[in-house]
């Protein structure tokens, strides 16, 4: 099913700032911190990625979908006024080993230049169908 916005959002918001010791003014030096902190706001970024589909005719890809030839994407309210939503291949979180690799190679060890551990992909059949 769709996840829906509501006041969850600010409820987990509100989980990862009290449980993580969160200050803005410091940077997270820690991959573990990292990870704890994306996988409590995947799922909202998620319901962000819906809601910037919605208003601008995007795509997602079907789960199991290989592309365009095959209709291996659905718009994202053709799949809610289907009831189709389930069938999103959402993407997941960057995987550790990745990330580790990332911050080593481009950021000289330092966690807390990745930015990209929460990510989502929003299809467009062409430039002029954005809306």
């Amino acid at each position: 099913k769709a996840v829906r916005p509501a006041d969850w959002e600010r409820c987990m918001l509100a989980k990862v700032h009290r449980t993580l010791d969160f200050d803005p003014r410091r940077p997270v030096d820690s991959l573990d911190q990292l990870f704890c902190q994306a996988r409590v706001l995947h799922p909202l970024l998620i319901v962000k990625a819906q809601q910037w589909a919605l208003a601008s005719g995007g795509y997602f890809r079907r789960e199991g979908g290989a592309g365009d030839a095959d209709g291996g994407y659905v718009e994202w309210s053709a799949a809610m006024a289907e009831g189709s939503a389930c069938e999103v291949k959402w993407c997941g979180l960057k995987s550790v080993e990745r990330a580790a690799q990332k911050a080593t190679r481009a950021y000289g060890k330092d966690v807390s230049y990745l930015v990209d551990l929460c990510r989502q992909s929003i299809y467009f059949p062409s430039v002029e169908g954005i809306r």
